[in-house]
């Protein structure tokens, strides 16, 4: 149904398959990273001295943002290992490990002790090559009241939405890695994140998309991002809406 009657091959294997080694991650290849829970009450984590003349123990609490958050503070006393500026704070995120789509990273650029310190005065963080990924989410299972519902899969499956994409199981045969995308997911636009390419941050499988359905991709992305829709996805979409109304 949907996607799934004109697409037939959705994964392909990686090769070569360079394991553990986030930096040699592919465009499209799916790789299990921590990924964010979004919550409208972001929570600050507020850290203080335990007393004011001891820098070694410290006291912390959470709390909701508040308006008082992210101002200079002249009462705040520095605190050891945490470097944290005079508009900075911590904070608290709830996060778990989802597979994900490398869409692509930073070209490295190789500059010798000398050249870095003339051109960006000593700041290596000006030249990372951190990832950009597209997270996975999961579909309703019947026993167990999360993921996407099945109606509204059946929606994305038809591509009635830019930010949602469907992809099935992965049943590709041989793989090295011990977690593939087994179950079905889709994949939200909506979420693309930025994350560092060390390890264990990044666990990379050797799976990928297929090549055209990562085309497929793309073009969502594209229309996502600067409202721009591809001819072929402006036509493989109305072929997929007419047979969504036909159902």
């Amino acid at each position: 149904m949907g996607i799934s009657q004109i697409q037939d091959k959705f994964y392909e294997k990686v090769h070569p398959f360079k394991s553990g080694d986030p930096k040699s991650l592919l465009p499209g290849q799916i790789a299990w990273v921590p990924t964010q829970f979004f919550d409208g009450n972001m929570i600050v984590v507020e850290v203080d001295r335990a007393q004011r003349d001891d820098h070694n123990n410290v006291k912390f609490k959470f709390t909701r943002m508040k308006a008082s958050h992210f101002q200079k503070n002249e009462e705040k006393l520095p605190i050891p290992n945490i470097k944290l500026g005079a508009t900075e704070e911590l904070m608290a995120f709830k996060t778990k490990k989802r597979p994900c789509i490398f869409l692509g990273k930073a070209e490295d650029i190789n500059l010798s002790e000398g050249d870095l310190k003339k051109l960006a005065k000593g700041k290596k963080h000006l030249f990372t090559t951190d990832c950009l990924f597209l997270p996975i989410y999961s579909t309703h299972k019947e026993d167990l009241q999360k993921g996407f519902p099945i109606e509204f899969v059946t929606r994305i499956k038809h591509f009635l939405y830019s930010h949602l994409l469907y992809l099935p199981s992965c049943n590709l045969k041989n793989l090295e890695t011990l977690r593939p995308p087994k179950n079905e997911g889709i994949v939200r636009l909506d979420r693309l994140f930025v994350t560092s390419p060390i390890v264990p941050n990044v666990s990379p499988t050797d799976v990928m998309l297929e090549s055209s359905y990562f085309k497929i991709l793309k073009y969502h992305v594209k229309e996502y991002l600067f409202k721009e829709t591809d001819p072929n996805l402006k036509d493989l979409r109305e072929l997929l809406e007419e047979a969504y109304n036909d159902l």
